[in-house]
């Protein structure tokens, strides 16, 4: 299969990481019908738009999910035939480890990002009110002071 006509690491890589997803994913975006869909809908007896509670649509994902677990199962055979017995399994065991490690990460930064959104909140209108009366009574009080350092060092009685 894959594993034969590969070269390298790295296009094996790339087929498991397209396996896995296809047999993770249970709920299939709406693709035309394949050869399956088709002859199930024809066999029942379904026409027209299909829900997904239909018995060609339940048969139809259920036999989906059992092809990519069947392709899964061949795959793992054949990688430990050309890599070596329990090659498959430290392959599963790494995929569990990473997705262990990636569920914490996403954690940790959906927590992280809670504090930022927290503190990046826009503040109330009597605040910001508050802060720009603020700044203006400092502005006045520099112009009151500045004042009265001239007033007191002004010319009087012709001593300058």
């Amino acid at each position: 299969m894959a594993v034969k006509a590969c070269s390298d690491i790295k296009t094996i890589s790339k087929s498991l990481d397209v396996l896995f997803e296809a047999s993770d994913s249970n709920n299939q975006n709406k693709k035309p019908r394949t050869e399956l869909q088709k002859v199930l809908r024809e066999r029942t007896s379904e026409d027209g738009d299909i829900d997904e509670t239909s018995i060609a649509s339940v048969a139809n994902d259920v036999l989906v999910q059992k092809q990519n677990e069947l392709n899964l199962v061949l795959l793992g055979k054949e990688i430990d035939r050309k890599f070596g017995f329990g090659s498959w399994d430290e392959i599963l065991i790494e995929r569990e480890k990473r997705q262990k490690q990636k569920t914490i990460d996403e954690s940790k930064a959906a927590i992280a990002a809670r504090f930022v959104d927290e503190s990046e909140k826009p503040k109330p209108i009597w605040l910001k009110a508050l802060l720009i009366a603020l700044q203006a009574g400092v502005v006045v009080g520099a112009i009151f002071g500045i004042g009265y350092v001239i007033f007191i060092n002004r010319c009087v009685e012709g001593r300058c």
